[in-house]
């Protein structure tokens, strides 16, 4: 049993050494991580010509992670946005002859007051140096927790609500295409808070819910990656 305690680089490589040749397998129980992305880290990222970081060439087939703990907290938005994902399990496996690989993650989703988010689920398959192919499955219990995200889209944010989230997506050449389906429940806004959209926040609410309540959206987000270019389209 291995507990791992590290705070990531800001850009890590294409690991070399998952290779599909016969080889080991490495098992890791109850890892923690902590990730901080802050200004700083996202000026690093965006510089050209950053060297990558190779690992040994060391033939493993899978990994398989149980019980992780992974701490994010994006400082670059204003309020903070902090993630805690609990229970986390993970494998990446290795696919011979092509050299595919497959993997998938779930977990529990917490605050910083230790309290329930969510779910979150994700499985996929990609090549070294080649398409990603994946689904994300997201479970959020308080929409009030992205205000930082969600006041770069809509000018303001709501206050509670809750979502579900259905992302199919792909990446290929530097490009990325994700398709999602989210269905949203219980949002309301602070009062006379006006979105992008020149309307109050819970007018808009009442124009886009069904007669359950609830609010459906559809949309395509795409773009290149690293670029600034990615945007929302086709918008259901």
């Amino acid at each position: 049993r291995v507990t791992l305690t590290a705070r990531m680089p800001p850009r890590l490589g294409a690991s070399s050494w998952l290779q599909g040749q016969p080889g080991g397998e490495l098992e890791i129980f109850h890892p923690q991580f902590y990730m901080e992305w802050t200004p700083e880290a996202r000026a690093v990222t965006a510089m050209a010509g950053m060297p990558v970081v190779e690992s040994a060439g060391v033939p493993i087939t899978q990994v398989r992670v149980h019980n992780g703990d992974v701490t994010f907290v994006d400082r670059t938005t204003v309020p903070n946005v902090f993630w805690n994902l609990r229970d986390a399990d993970f494998t990446l496996q290795t696919g011979a002859p092509s050299g595919e690989k497959t993997f998938t993650l779930s977990g529990h989703l917490k605050d910083e007051q230790d309290r329930d988010l969510g779910t979150v689920s994700t499985r996929g398959t990609y090549l070294s140096g080649g398409p990603v192919d994946a689904q994300v499955t997201l479970s959020y219990l308080d929409m009030g927790k992205l205000a930082g995200y969600l006041r770069k889209v809509l000018g303001t944010a709501p206050s509670r609500g809750a979502m579900e989230t259905e992302i199919r997506l792909t990446v290929h050449q530097g490009v990325l295409m994700a398709h999602s389906d989210v269905t949203v429940t219980g949002v309301v806004f602070s009062d006379n808070q006006m979105t992008t959209l020149g309307l109050d926040g819970n007018r808009l609410v009442e124009l886009l819910k069904d007669h359950e309540g609830k609010i459906h959206l559809s949309f395509i987000v795409a773009g290149k990656l690293g670029a600034g270019e990615i945007a929302a389209t086709d918008i259901d």
